[in-house]
């Protein structure tokens, strides 16, 4: 009687523990999804600074106020979008290290077919 009840509750606690690990891949993944839109973001962003600075700096533009409000703005929306990808960098390195693990071992032809 007591044996039966131990292996159902260990059965119960398998069946749980491998939802919770499921559950917990799932997150990591979304974490990465995230993580990796926000770098991207930032780095778009960082590329229109500098593009805009560049037409602030042509002798048709230079000293205009409107171009240079832009770049203000586009400085501050830089920082805040690095302030967010610091954040997120944490786990991006914590990820990619799970994903180099689970890389080796998916054969090629599981790769091909997800």
């Amino acid at each position: 009687m007591i044996f039966d009840v131990f292996i159902v509750v260990c059965a119960i606690s398998l069946v749980t523990n491998a939802v919770g690990i499921w559950y917990l891949r799932n997150v990591l993944r979304n974490f990465y999804d995230v993580t990796s839109n926000m770098r991207d973001l930032t780095e778009e962003v960082m590329d229109f600074d500098e593009h805009l600075n560049q037409v602030h700096e042509m002798e048709m533009f230079y000293g205009d106020e409107i171009l240079g409000g832009l770049i203000a703005h586009s400085r501050a929306l830089r920082d805040t979008l690095e302030d967010f990808a610091d954040i997120y960098a944490l786990i991006d390195e914590d990820y990619d290290e799970v994903e180099e693990d689970e890389t080796e071992e998916v054969p090629d032809d599981a790769e091909a077919n997800a």
